[in-house]
């Protein structure tokens, strides 16, 4: 698996006509940008986490993670099915 920028992945998915020229697609688009975190952003991020949150943040943390692993499975899935 070659690992890329988040930013730069969302940038070369909007430049595909599928997603670009589709209200689904464009919909999509939105929906992943709204939802990608980089490295840099969370380090700034941790000092802003009160002490008394830190659990529930990292709670919370952990489970959109676990969220986006299924979401990646059943995409791989649904690709190896198409193959």
């Amino acid at each position: 698996m070659v690992v890329q920028d988040p930013a730069v992945i969302v940038h070369l998915l909007m430049r595909d006509p599928a997603l670009r020229f589709t209200e689904s697609g464009r919909s999509l688009l939105r929906w992943l940008n709204g939802r990608r975190i980089d490295s840099a952003e969370w380090q700034d991020l941790l000092e802003d986490v009160p002490p008394h949150c830190t659990r529930t943040v990292a709670n919370y943390a952990r489970q959109v993670a676990e969220s986006w692993a299924q979401f990646a499975e059943h995409l791989d899935q649904r690709e190896q099915a198409m193959t």
